[in-house]
């Protein structure tokens, strides 16, 4: 008997409806599944991204860090076994010490540091020189008025930044303008710790202290080399324009509390047989030495223009005795008898030379508070010595064209004297902000982890001054 059509229809539905349930079943489950192993999947990626990127900042940290740690060493070194520098082999050094490479225990290439800084438009090797700059703190009004665009205002806020007391200067601020900002804060009244703390100060601008170097790491990186595209706003020439970064700085100081400058000996402190055989001199040049710095506000610069000769007991300098414009007791006419006080003590005048050996070794005095450091006239570009009081642009060419002739710079600031142009008081005048070397280097070390060149950068300022070598600032970016 034959079924109708509709009952094999019906004979065929119920197995048919199983199979498409089973299938659209199956869909689901597939669906489901993949809706949740995808993103398990992507979070472990993800995970595995961000793990092998913490393995490389670890790596380059560690890289840049011994790029620090090469440093440190070579400098200790130097000063514990007291070598002898010699200028043009410690600059190659430096410059040796500048790259490095770290491998695994297979000697697997792993890691590298570079350490490098901008200068004179182009990338070189080695750290920078903070001496090379001036320090802010040490700056008059008319150094400060030679910095670009800067306002008869900023200064006057800048130096009332600085200086301890309350009083305004005209066109600066104090503590009444600053308190009524948006967010009120107080001026130090005291020395800048850091160039960035400039912009806190009236009228001074980001732009004007950075320029395109918006971290101050002294570096062209990339995004401060691309015209518009990316913050900061650039010319894209290649040139880092650092604007006042390039000239300034606050990294740089004399030696610390209760440390003694290496290599150099106290006129107030030591014997005076100490004092001669350190110095080469007679022992009557070193008595009038040890009394000259141990009178108040006496500095070693003061010896440019005090012959050694005038030098009283008293540490000062006799005046210069007049006539007495009357006759002697025995009708001549005559000076006046110093008192028994002004008597000088006999010594004879420092030769230039010796006078230069005076300066480059010696101090007065042997404690110290924060001193802001000076300016090493052997590295500092023209555009730093023109901040100079009485130096110009012309000057500043004459100091440049006489430290190029000597292979191993000046050795002594007196050998400025053969400038015909540069006066001894304008030497007196310059010579508590100079020196011929430096105390305080910015270490910028870039950490690369291979692969995947995974970056970090360590940017280090030390005090190589004494042991052990202090780390006065420390950033990692």
């Amino acid at each position: 008997m034959m079924s109708s059509p509709r009952q094999r229809r019906s004979l065929r539905g119920p197995g048919v409806h199983r199979r498409g349930s089973t299938l659209m079943l199956v869909l689901w489950v597939v669906t489901i599944s993949s809706l949740i192993v995808i993103p398990l999947q992507l979070s472990a990626q993800r995970q595995a991204v961000a793990g092998r990127e913490a393995l490389g900042r670890v790596r380059a940290k560690w890289a840049a860090r011994a790029g620090i740690e090469s440093y440190m060493a070579y400098l200790e070194w130097q000063i514990d076994t007291e070598q002898e520098i010699d200028p043009t082999s410690f600059e190659s050094d430096l410059k040796q010490l500048a790259h490095g490479e770290i491998h695994d225990v297979n000697g697997v290439l792993v890691s590298e540091y570079h350490i490098q800084h901008w200068i004179d438009d182009q990338l070189v090797d080695g750290p920078a020189d903070a001496n090379a700059k001036a320090n802010v703190n040490i700056l008059d009004e008319e150094a400060l008025g030679k910095l670009k665009d800067i306002t008869p205002e900023m200064i006057a806020s800048i130096l009332d930044w600085i200086d301890a007391d309350d009083d305004v200067r005209e066109g600066g601020a104090e503590a009444g303008y600053y308190n009524n900002a948006l967010k009120p804060y107080n001026p130090r009244n005291g020395p800048f710790k850091t160039l960035q703390e400039l912009e806190l100060v009236y009228g001074v601008t980001p732009e004007l202290l950075r320029g395109e170097d918006w971290n101050l790491n002294g570096i062209l990186d990339p995004n401060e080399d691309d015209g518009n595209e990316s913050p900061p706003d650039d010319n894209g020439d290649g040139r880092l324009d650092a604007g006042w970064s390039a000239l300034l700085t606050t990294a740089s100081r004399e030696p610390g509390p209760l440390t003694e400058q290496a290599g150099k000996i106290s006129l107030s402190t030591s014997a005076v047989s100490k004092i001669q055989a350190a110095l080469g001199i007679d022992t009557a040049q070193a008595n009038a030495l040890f009394h000259y710095s141990r009178a108040e506000g006496n500095t070693l610069a003061g010896l440019i223009t005090t012959p050694l000769s005038s030098i009283t007991l008293s540490g000062q300098a006799a005046p210069t005795a007049q006539p007495t414009g009357g006759a002697t007791a025995g009708g001549r006419r005559g000076r006046q008898a110093q008192p028994q006080q002004q008597q000088t003590l006999g010594a004879r005048d420092l030769t230039d030379a010796q006078l230069g050996t005076v300066l480059s070794n010696a101090t007065i005095g042997t404690t110290y508070a924060y001193v802001p450091g000076r300016i090493n006239i052997n590295k500092a570009p023209v555009e730093v010595l023109e901040l100079l009081p009485g130096v110009d642009e012309a000057m500043a060419d004459q100091i440049d064209l006489l430290r190029n002739s000597r292979q191993d710079g000046l050795t002594s600031i007196i050998e400025l004297l053969q400038i015909p142009t540069l006066s001894r008081e304008t030497l007196a005048a310059i010579a508590p902000f100079i020196d011929i070397k430096s105390n305080v280097y910015i270490i910028t070390s870039r950490g690369v982890a291979l692969p995947g060149r995974t970056e970090v950068e360590l940017v280090v300022t030390i005090d190589r001054s004494s042991l052990p070598i202090q780390i006065i600032d420390y950033l990692e970016r």
